[in-house]
This record gives structure tokens, sequence and C-alpha cells, in this order.
């Protein structure tokens, strides 16, 4: 028997399998950067998004810019802001003048309670002062001293100071003040003037303005004996519209029913000898802060508010020369009758 070499069989091929998953597996790192480019298409588009607001963002402040352009016509009303505060805003809408007539009716009944201002108690003062300060902030006339609404004759029935320092000789005095010490002369002069007439009924006191000049009439009443201290300046409206410059002109006593001495004391005092006998005096200033056709509030150089009734539109002023010189037994007479 013959030996058959053994049969050897060649092994599988197993190059080819292997080089497969090499093939398959490059494949596979494939879709991983496919999948870094999806990333990054998903961040470009970011970029540019944020990208393109900051720059839609910048132009807006751009167009802002220009807003401020106009804010120089701002200023342009500026001119015009003391018109509103009066008469442009307060203009005369339905609702302004019912306030005002309120406040109005309110200081009169405040003046009544306290005999002008005379016997005002510290809660009346603080009523007053503050419904004046209202009427002030609402003014209808915004140029009162160049209007002709305040031409003519109006009552005095409030002030927080002495009455007869409405007059324009007692601020023209006060205008001739220097310093502290002659102004604190003349608030004692003030004093004993009031002291003077404390025991006298005063009567009506009154302003009549004129385009020129401005007459003070201050009636006092002594049991039965009657006289009224007239005072006329001559005034000149400021530049505002808002005040008067005062010169005292004259002043005099009128209307004394006594005889003899009317013809003495009737004599009038005019500018020139008014220093020598009565001392000197300046040009006074009077601001109104409030005008309508029946109420006028006044200030002095010194603040003190003074309220005033327009009572008609006469500007002749009062005519003593009918009162007879008899003591005002005449008139004690017509009472008895």
């Amino acid at each position: 028997a013959t030996l058959e070499p053994p049969v050897t069989k060649p092994p599988p091929p197993k190059s080819p399998p292997p080089a497969q998953p090499k093939a398959s597996t490059p494949p596979a790192p494939a879709p991983k950067p496919a999948a870094a480019p999806a990333a990054a298409k998903k961040a470009t588009p970011e970029t540019p998004f944020y990208a393109a607001n900051d720059e839609v963002a910048a132009p807006a402040p751009k167009a802002a810019a220009p807003a401020p352009k106009p804010a120089p016509k701002a200023p342009a009303p500026k001119p015009s802001a003391p018109a509103p505060s009066t008469t442009t805003v307060m203009g005369g809408s339905d609702q302004d003048d019912s306030i005002r007539m309120s406040l109005n009716n309110a200081l009169f009944l405040t003046a009544l309670r306290s005999d002008r201002g005379q016997d005002a108690s510290d809660s009346l003062i603080r009523k007053a002062d503050s419904i004046v300060h209202r009427l002030e902030s609402m003014s209808p006339e915004a140029n009162p001293t160049t209007s002709v609404d305040i031409e003519g004759t109006w009552e005095l029935i409030y002030a927080n100071t002495q009455l007869f320092r409405a007059s324009p000789f007692f601020m023209a005095k006060r205008a001739a003040c220097n310093g502290d010490s002659e102004i604190q002369s003349f608030e004692k002069f003030c004093k004993a003037q009031q002291v003077a007439i404390s025991l006298a009924n005063i009567g009506k006191i009154r302003q009549v303005i004129t385009g020129s000049n401005m007459v003070s009439e201050f009636e006092v009443k002594t049991g039965t004996i009657e006289q009224a201290f007239i005072s006329i300046g001559e005034t000149t409206p400021t530049y505002d519209g808002q005040a008067y410059s005062i010169t005292l002109d004259e002043t005099y006593i009128d209307g004394l029913n006594v005889p003899l001495l009317r013809q003495l004391l009737d004599q009038k005092l005019g500018s020139k000898n008014i220093p020598q006998l009565l001392g000197a005096t300046g040009d006074a200033t009077m601001r109104t802060t409030y005008l309508d056709d029946t109420i006028r509030i006044s200030r002095d150089q010194d603040d003190n508010i003074f309220v005033y009734e327009k009572v008609s539109d006469n500007t002749q002023g009062t005519d003593y020369s009918g009162v007879p010189t008899d003591f005002g037994i005449s008139k004690v007479v017509d009472g008895l009758l």
C-alpha cells in the first residue's frame, strides 16, 4: 500500500474580511466630520445673527442722535414761559374761573372776619396767605400794570401789615431807608402811627389808579371829626408790566369837618416841600401779583400783602369839597331823624 501525502487545505483568506471592516471604519468617522460641519452651520448662522443685530442696533442710536437736534427747539418756548403761568396756562377755562371765584370768596370772608386783617389770628393769617399764593399762581393777567383793567377805584379789604402802609407816602418813606438802622427807625415810626390812630375809626382806604398816577385816600374818624389823608404818586410801569415805580408827588389832608383847621390843613405839600417838612422819600416799588375784574393783590418792597376790591372804573378820586365844616353835627342829626 502506498502512503498518500496528506491533503492540505488552503487557509481561508483572512485579509479580505478585515479589509472590509477597515473600509467600513473610515466611513464611520466620515459622519462625524459631517456632524461637525452641521454644528458649524448652526454656529455660523448664530454668529451672523448676533452680528446682524449689533449692526442694526448701531444705526438705531444714530437715528436717535437726530432726536436731540430738535431739542434746541425746546428753549424756544422759554420766552413764553411767563405768559403760560398766567394767561396761557390759566387762560380762561370754566374750571379755572370757578376756582378763582371760590378763592376770591374765601379771601373776602377772611377779610370780613379779621377787620381787613388787623384782628386776624395766626390761623386766619396763614389761611389768607395760602389763598393769596394760590391766586398769584393763576392770575389771568400776565402784565397787570400795563393793563387797562387796573385803572379805576380800588378799596383795600385786607393787609397783613398796618393798613396805612398802602399809601404812596409810607412806601416812599420806606424806599428812602438805607441800612438796618434806618429800616428799624421806619418800623418804629409806623408803630407810633398805629398807636396814634388806634383810638380812631379807620374808614375807607382807596387807591385810585390812572395811566400815570395813583391817589391814595385814607379816611379816619375820631368821634364826630372826620378827615382823609391824601397822597399822590406818579406811577411808571416796570419793563415787565408787573410793578409800578412810584414817586411821591404830594400829600395833604382833605375833607376835615372842622372849621378854620380845614383851610389850614387843606394846603397841599408838593414834592419840593415834602423832604423839608416830612423827611426824605425815595422811589418806591409796588408789585401787582394778581389782577382780575374784581380783585387786585399787590406787594410792597418788604413783600407785605395788600388785597383790593375794585369798586368802580372811576379815575377821578373822591371829591371832599362838599363835606360840611360842622364837626359832623349834621350827620349826627341826620342819624337821629
